[in-house]
């Protein structure tokens, strides 16, 4: 009853509004942004319990969104394993231009975005992470936050 809950207080639009960005994240997704890079936002978030929150929320925060060369990719439904989405997205990934860098909180999803595109770069933000979470690659990156 407890985990059903926080389930339906979490995952919501409302929720959204209590995200906190990661250390210098906007800062540095402007800064890539205005120097001609592709910002694509793939998330385990669901499109119909989280996408206007999540665009709100990103919008507050002073990331680039709802403009050419940005993409918000969500989930099309809540049930959906979110590494099996983020599997299931490399290859529409590559149609956007040349990976140059991933961003992502749980080990296997770097591990994951490496293999895929091993030139590229594989940044772990070591922030928060599902318990029994694999190791991550010694090729990927671990980063608290994006303080440069």
């Amino acid at each position: 009853m407890a985990k059903k809950r926080w389930f339906t207080r979490f995952f919501t639009d409302a929720a959204c509004a209590d995200d906190v960005p990661v250390r210098g994240a906007a800062p540095f997704v402007q800064r890539c942004f205005h120097r001609g890079a592709t910002v694509v936002y793939l998330t385990g978030r669901d499109i119909p319990g989280m996408l206007v929150g999540t665009v709100r929320t990103l919008r507050d925060d002073g990331f680039p969104i709802g403009q050419p060369r940005v993409e918000l990719v969500l989930k099309p439904t809540f049930e959906e394993d979110d590494t099996g989405f983020k599997r299931r997205m490399l290859d529409p990934m590559n149609e956007l231009g040349t990976i140059v860098a991933t961003f992502e909180n749980e080990p296997g999803n770097a591990n994951l975005f490496h293999h895929r595109w091993p030139e590229s770069f594989a940044v772990l933000l070591d922030t928060q992470s599902a318990p029994g979470a694999p190791p991550l690659e010694p090729a990927c990156i671990r980063v608290p936050d994006f303080s440069l």
